[in-house]
């Protein structure tokens, strides 16, 4: 009863419910006009008729046309009402203003710090696109570090914390109180006592269950700063939709980390709700850094409305040794450029011997299945890791409606037996990686704020294959036998939930 209490009287229930409540309150009133009288009956089905040709002729994924075409037809006042609160992804224009404002504000001068050497044309292409959609810059003179879960990763990051001298920047799409947030706010208090500039950034819907409604200000009181992104409020804001998925800390300019991993105990393998947590994190040194400072101080200027003056301020260098070509890139669902998925579909579509890829959700729209069922059949050895133990049931249940068509293609399915793998990666011909927050699925692709790392002949990607290597040992592969000894009633069920995978 203490925990029913706590649901039904917590911010997240309340604030959906007021949101459902007024979804129906639009649908009332719809169906309201629509049985007042036959003419305005016609007009709304005519309306509707004029919202499917839209959808159709819309540049969007056709996963997207499909859902909303069969939502119009079976329930098309109450799907109307959706597709205008939601179906542009449309943000509104005062906020979009912000958001490009503050983007230009950080937008750097320079288009890398070395010149590139290598003359590789793939990798070359690679960051074209990077700079030319996502602002990117190329970077040399930077050291990685790969961390394969969240046990090694969370040691040597308390450690960079302690080291902090100037500032400490965190953005995360989850904080939990626990005691890895115990061990971190330690030190961040401490570190704000002596003067330290601590700032934290946190998704509003990733924690709304997991922290105190008070959280912000307890943290004021100890001399931190910290904002929750995109407040959940009980409105059809369509903003709501686009959440802050990017994990980000930045110490002085020198280092920072990215990846996988959130604050919270089952990311470090301190509680097991899902067993064995896998997770993979980047730890940079070095000029790529500055990158990731521009990415959260852009951001922080966006959310709280506080413009950075001097942004160069935050930039620090030395020398560190060079170690491939690293660019760091970020994505949000306001430029509809979606460099995300672009430089995932450049990775595969340049894949010579092998591309491996880990995500704990796979959802793809028609373009990204089309990438990688191609590169199976020509060839291409192609492996795709995703969880035994799910998270999300219902999301479970579409990422496994994927496999059938991938496996006949050609595509290796490995499920992580030993427990649930959150890990991010795109691994490609022992040269390429990407590591960062970007899932393959509908969510990171097209409404989330993302941020990931490009890497090129850098250390890390050797030390992510030989993870991957591992996790193949173990890990089960799906065949055509197990797909075909799935249940008739199961396959259903994944067939129809698959068709609303977009608004998954």
């Amino acid at each position: 009863m203490k925990k029913l209490k706590k649901i039904l009287f917590g911010r997240l229930f309340i604030t959906a419910l007021l949101i459902l409540l007024q979804f129906l309150l639009h649908f009332l009133f719809l169906y309201y006009l629509s049985t007042y009288s036959s003419a305005i009956y016609s007009l709304m089905i005519g309306v509707s008729l004029l919202l499917v040709i839209a959808v159709v002729n819309d540049d969007t994924d056709p996963s997207f046309k499909l859902a909303w075409v069969i939502a119009m037809l079976v329930l098309p006042f109450f799907s109307w009402a959706l597709y205008l609160l939601f179906g542009h992804s449309k943000i509104k224009t005062s906020r979009q203003k912000n958001y490009i404002q503050s983007e230009e504000n950080h937008r750097s001068t320079e288009t890398t710090t070395d010149d590139i050497i290598d003359e590789n044309p793939d990798f070359l292409r690679q960051y074209e696109f990077l700079k030319n959609s996502a602002d990117a810059r190329v970077f040399r003179n930077t050291e990685t570090k790969f961390f394969p879960c969240g046990e090694e990763f969370f040691p040597e990051y308390l450690q960079a914390l302690e080291s902090a001298e100037k500032f400490i920047f965190m953005e995360y799409f989850i904080i939990s109180q626990g005691e890895v947030w115990d061990k971190v706010s330690d030190i961040l208090e401490k570190k704000a006592a002596d003067g330290v500039d601590v700032r934290i950034m946190f998704d509003d819907m990733g924690t709304i269950a997991l922290l105190p409604h008070n959280f912000v200000k307890t943290l004021a009181k100890v001399g931190i700063k910290a904002v929750a992104f995109n407040r959940m409020r009980p409105s059809i804001d369509p903003f709501l939709n686009h959440r802050d998925h990017r994990k980000i800390t930045v110490i002085d300019g020198k280092t920072a980390f990215t990846g996988g991993l959130n604050i919270a105990d089952e990311y470090m393998n301190i509680n097991s709700p899902y067993g064995y947590w896998k997770d993979y994190a980047l730890r940079l040194d070095g000029d790529a850094v500055e990158s990731l400072t521009r990415m959260f101080l852009q951001l922080w200027e966006f959310a709280t409305g506080e413009p950075v003056v001097d942004v160069t301020q935050y930039f620090t260098e030395h020398r560190c040794a060079c170690d491939g070509y690293v660019i760091p890139y970020c994505d949000s669902p306001i430029n509809h450029r979606y460099p995300g998925k672009h430089a995932a579909l450049n990775m595969i579509s340049s894949a010579k011997k092998y591309i491996w890829i880990t995500t704990p959700y796979l959802i793809l729209d028609d373009a990204t299945a089309t990438a990688l069922r191609l590169a199976a059949k020509s060839g291409v050895d192609v492996r795709i890791i995703t969880p035994h133990i799910p998270d999300k049931k219902a999301v479970f249940q579409v990422t496994r409606a994927n496999y059938p068509s991938l496996v006949k293609s050609g595509v290796k399915i490995y499920e992580f037996t030993e427990g649930f793998i959150h890990a991010k990666s795109i691994l490609c011909d022992d040269m390429y990686a990407i590591i960062g927050t970007m899932n393959f699925d509908f969510r990171s692709f097209y409404f989330h704020f993302e941020n990931s790392v490009f890497l090129y002949k850098s250390n890390a990607i050797k030390e992510l294959k030989s993870d991957n290597e591992k996790i193949f040992l173990t890990a089960t592969e799906i065949t055509d036998d197990d797909i075909r000894k799935t249940n008739i009633f199961v396959k259903i069920y994944r067939s129809v939930l698959k068709l609303f995978a977009p608004f998954l």
